[in-house]
């Protein structure tokens, strides 16, 4: 998939949402002030979205959090639309799933191959948790 700019990414939300530019600025103009820096102009806006001025760090930030979404899809990445929290708490819980997949492996309970779906991952946390006492029973005996 060809990666989007962000001037096609501005396009979508606008249109998804059903948002004009000037919504977009009243939604950054707090966020500005949290940050301290100058409000996002008009002029600027509308350069960002026609594409003939790629924004800064620190407005693809603004922007993404005025818009609730994150600075990697606004870029036009293939990422989920969410804001920035959600989404590294998914890259979290995905890195999670890796090393255990791994561990697996390398134990032999999975084989190279095989997959482990997010509700196989949630089904061998939970035996885990409900069977702890009894995994965790000899390392209590002395």
């Amino acid at each position: 998939m060809e990666k989007l700019t962000t001037s096609q990414r501005l396009k979508q939300i606008m249109n998804e949402r059903n948002l004009k530019q000037v919504d977009i600025l009243k939604k950054c103009d707090p966020i500005c002030e949290k940050w301290g820096v100058n409000k996002i102009g008009s002029n600027g806006l509308s350069q960002y979205v026609t594409g003939k001025v790629e924004p800064s760090q620190k407005i693809l930030s603004i922007l993404a959090e005025a818009l609730q979404t994150n600075e990697v899809w606004l870029m036009g990445f293939d990422v989920p639309n969410v804001p920035k929290d959600e989404y590294n708490q998914a890259i979290k819980q995905e890195d999670e799933k890796k090393l255990l997949k791994n561990i697996l492996t390398k134990k032999g309970f999975l084989n190279e191959n095989e997959e482990m779906t997010e509700e196989d991952f949630n089904r061998l946390i939970e035996f885990a948790k409900a069977n702890k006492q009894f995994i965790m029973k000899d390392n209590n005996k002395e």
